[in-house]
Formats: C-alpha cells, structure tokens, sequence
C-alpha cells in the first residue's frame, strides 16, 4: 500500500467500478455509511485507519491501487477485474497539498 491510502475520487470510482452503493462499502469495510458519504463528498476528515478500511475493502472486492507509471508524482492508477473477466484501469490526479 502506498503512501496515499485513498483519496475521495478513487474511492467514489472504485465502489462504482465494482458496481456497489454506499451501504455496500460501509458493510464491507465495518464503517458507518456516514462517514463514506461525508469523505466521498470532501465533507469530512477521515482517520488514515478508516481510509485503510476502505481501501482494504475495495481491494477484497477487485480493485488494485498501483503507482503510476506517469511523471505526475501526484497521479494514482487503479485497475478494477471486472465479472466478465475484464479490466478497467483509471487514473486519478490529486493537486499537492
């Protein structure tokens, strides 16, 4: 796991990639639905250790986080299995803090 454990865009992505609402990523990562629509929303901040729930849960469900290839130090590329035996690859670009 890199260093970004995941920002709202990739988790907002990922969940539907894997075609799950709220509800389903709360029940898979044992967080409340709350906090992912508020952290989904950039409306509220969320512990390292929620985000690593999440994370752990969208991985368990087919997505892969891996380091971009790209010069960006700041983008992120995911690659989701998908049921049909496909892959979907996305790629999210964070401005610096």
């Amino acid at each position: 796991m890199d260093d970004v454990i995941l920002s709202p865009a990739q988790c907002v992505i990922a969940r539907n990639l894997l075609g799950w609402g709220i509800r389903e990523l709360a029940a898979q990562a044992k967080v409340s639905h709350v906090t992912i629509v508020g952290f989904e929303k950039g409306q509220r901040r969320t512990h390292a250790s929620t985000r690593s729930m999440l994370r752990q849960a969208l991985e368990a469900g087919g997505v892969e986080f891996i380091q971009s290839e790209a010069t960006d130090e700041h983008a992120k590329v995911a690659s989701v299995s998908l049921d049909d035996g496909s892959i979907v690859k996305l790629r999210t670009v964070s401005s610096p803090e």
